[in-house]
């Protein structure tokens, strides 16, 4: 695109994190859409829904739902006018302290096997890096579809929270210390991870998104996916560039940062 507004950032631009859960629905749906056209003709890419669901106060347990209703949110609701009899019992509104949460993943089924699944790829969000309890709960959920022989691509562009990345964390920051990672484990070779590390200062990657193990790799490059959900997300009307993302940068990194947003005139 000619007139394609992109972020002052060459890759991730740290500010989008507090956006996560609108750029997290919009990469995932972009991502389906690049991947379709360069899949073989008995495979494609569905964005999945899932639902973080709060149960017993201690935890959370996904489910997939057949139907989603959606309802807008309102403080309060005003008792609607009526010339009947009848008589309505007053609400009580109650504040629910953990909500229903959607986040969506891409699912690479095979359509000449009854949509077994072939790769899962999960764009890690807030909830995965959270507390103990999400990070268990987003662990199981990948040791499932290994179990099953799935691939699973694991995209994480966010600093703040806990890693759970597949690939252990303190090899990671050893041998490769980066800002980002992409992860991919292939169903048919559990032992091994292909890593991608990604620096604040670069451009985001393209990598190997693995497929059946007679498939070659489908290739998706994830900067101009990242450009597209930045412009459509109309994020520069409601970003403050002039002061500090959260979480904060390194005192290298926010120095870079400040050159860089001042060149382009955001401070």
């Amino acid at each position: 695109m000619a007139d394609l507004i992109r972020s002052p950032f060459p890759g991730m631009d740290p500010y989008l994190e507090p956006y996560w859960g609108d750029v997290h629905t919009k990469l995932a749906t972009y991502i389906a859409d690049e991947l379709n056209p360069k899949l073989p003709d008995d495979l494609v890419a569905r964005t999945e829904v899932y639902v973080g669901l709060y149960v017993d106060e201690r935890k959370d347990a996904d489910f997939i739902p057949d139907v989603s209703i959606t309802e807008t949110e309102l403080e309060s609701e005003p008792a609607a006018a009526t010339t009947s009899a009848v008589l309505v019992a007053e609400q009580k509104l109650y504040r629910i302290p953990n909500p229903l949460r959607k986040q969506k993943r891409v699912i690479i089924y095979d359509v000449g096997t009854d949509g077994v699944m072939v790769t899962a790829i999960e764009i890690l969000s807030p909830t995965n890096k959270g507390d103990r309890d999400d990070q268990a709960l987003y662990r199981n959920k990948r040791w499932e579809f290994l179990r099953a022989g799935t691939s699973v691509v694991e995209i994480d562009l966010l600093r703040g929270g806990t890693s759970v990345l597949y690939a252990p964390a303190g090899e990671r920051e050893l041998r490769d210390p980066a800002d980002y990672y992409v992860c991919a484990v292939r169903g048919w070779r559990q032992g091994q991870a292909e890593v991608y590390p990604i620096h604040l200062r670069e451009r985001l990657p393209t990598i190997r998104v693995p497929l059946r193990r007679k498939d070659p790799d489908a290739f998706l490059d994830l900067q101009p996916l990242l450009d597209q959900v930045y412009q459509r997300g109309a994020y520069r009307r409601t970003i403050h560039y002039d002061r500090e993302p959260h979480p904060p940068l390194n005192a290298a990194d926010a120095a870079w940062a400040d050159q860089l947003l001042k060149a382009a005139g955001k401070r």
